[in-house]
């Protein structure tokens, strides 16, 4: 066939190696959809191959036809890969991917019915001027629709990954770098290819390209582990974070708040962005008003929420540019009011028991005591009444009567009753 099989077959082999390699990471966001556009695109540089060996027009045209059955869902997979890596495995619904392939179901039954209408192709000719014959024709009205359809979902899957890398770690954009080449070295390709071929192309570059996609995908996913670390939806990780998020600039002014904020704070996003936390709630943050202008600081704060109160540890902390001063701040508000009220539970709880440890004195080890009179020595070596020794030993008052027996007894005995 000549030298560009060469770079055709690598790029079938690269694209196929690339594809394995993402499949055993199928379980990964996004893995999936670029395995199979990483599948297509190497039937796409096969079809190519068998393509310029071919010398009769009506195979040729066969062949691409044939070949677009795998181009027309390369931008749509992309879309769906760029979507799920991008959302952290967020999966598109199933009405959203049924409307990404309707302008290619479209274009393929334009392309096979295109002898009926010419809507994707006119003035079909074999032009075998150079080495090998190649397809001349030009372009329909439906091809270019399809062609600003596909690269419009190119655009807006690149947009996606980008604006996800941007947000994430320097790690991410590392991977980033590594996407966006295989991404859009093909692209790159075919345009040149729609723009050049009638003056000085004869072969389509896209599947070559794809040499170098493949290239690329290989060494994010060496290098950086490529699917096995992903850029998380960081907006939806501060929506659904439990403890209170505020934002400020370095004016500070609110710039974000995440609805635990909103909560903890009883005020809308609508009523924070935009305003100095100080003097919109420094009748609620007390303490917080007057550390506002910290960094590092930490408080705990009382907020009212309707009729009840809720507790928050207020920690403060700076955002640095890059020149190392203060862009801003980030309040976190975690609320401690289960900590706080098994706190004030366990203070009264001590306290009682001082109390009651204060009001008693505890009585231990032998006491001597006169077996006749019951008195009790002391350690001292005083003979005390036993009621005069409780006393001085405890919180006890005594009152003094007449048991039933020794009432009997004072009866019956005449002596005790004239003394009476």
């Amino acid at each position: 066939m000549g030298w560009f099989a060469i770079p055709l077959i690598v790029a079938v082999a690269a694209s196929l190696l690339v594809a394995g390699l993402l499949w055993s990471h199928r379980g990964r966001p996004g893995a999936r959809a670029l395995a199979l556009l990483l599948v297509f695109s190497a039937i796409w540089a096969w079809f190519d191959l068998v393509d310029y060996g071919l010398s009769d027009l009506q195979q040729k045209l066969l062949v691409i036809n044939l070949q677009y059955s795998v181009i027309v869902s390369v931008a749509p997979l992309w879309l769906i890969f760029a979507w799920r890596y991008a959302s952290s495995g967020q999966r598109p619904s199933y009405a959203q991917v049924t409307h990404l392939f309707i302008v290619p179901a479209i274009t393929l039954a334009l392309l096979w019915t295109n002898d009926a209408h010419g809507f994707m192709r006119r003035d079909v000719r074999l032009d075998t001027s150079g080495s090998f014959a190649v397809v001349a024709k030009t372009y329909g009205p439906w091809f270019w629709v399809f062609a600003a359809y596909s690269y419009g979902l190119l655009i807006y899957g690149t947009y996606l990954i980008t604006r996800a890398a941007l947000r994430s770690p320097g790690l991410y954009r590392a991977q980033l770098r590594a996407i966006l080449v295989g991404a859009l070295a093909p692209w790159l390709g075919n345009l040149t290819f729609l723009i050049g071929q009638s003056r000085v192309l004869r072969i389509d570059p896209t599947p070559i390209a794809f040499a170098v996609s493949g290239a690329a995908l290989t060494w994010g996913l060496c290098r950086y582990g490529l699917f096995d670390i992903v850029p998380m939806a960081y907006e939806r990780v501060i929506e659904e974070m439990s403890d209170g998020l505020v934002v400020l600039d370095g004016e500070g002014r609110i710039v974000q708040v995440n609805p635990a904020a909103e909560e903890a704070l009883a005020y809308s996003r609508d009523d924070l962005v935009g305003r100095r936390l100080p003097e919109r709630l420094s009748a609620q943050l007390g303490p917080l008003a007057q550390e506002i202008g910290a960094s590092g600081s930490r408080t705990d704060v009382a907020l009212q929420q309707g009729v009840g109160r809720r507790d928050y540890d207020v920690s403060l902390s700076a955002l640095h540019d890059r020149r190392g001063g203060i862009a801003g701040q980030v309040a976190m508000l975690r609320d401690i009011t289960a900590r706080k009220r098994a706190e004030e539970e366990r203070e009264s709880l001590i306290r009682e028991l001082q109390e009651a440890l204060g009001e008693v004195k505890r009585l231990s080890g032998l006491l001597p005591i006169c077996a006749w009179c019951k008195r009790i020595r002391t350690d001292e070596g005083y003979w005390k009444q036993l009621e005069e020794y409780l006393s001085e030993h405890s919180n006890a008052v005594f009152t003094h009567g007449i048991c039933p027996d020794c009432q009997r007894k004072l009866a019956d005995d005449p002596q005790l009753d004239a003394m009476r």
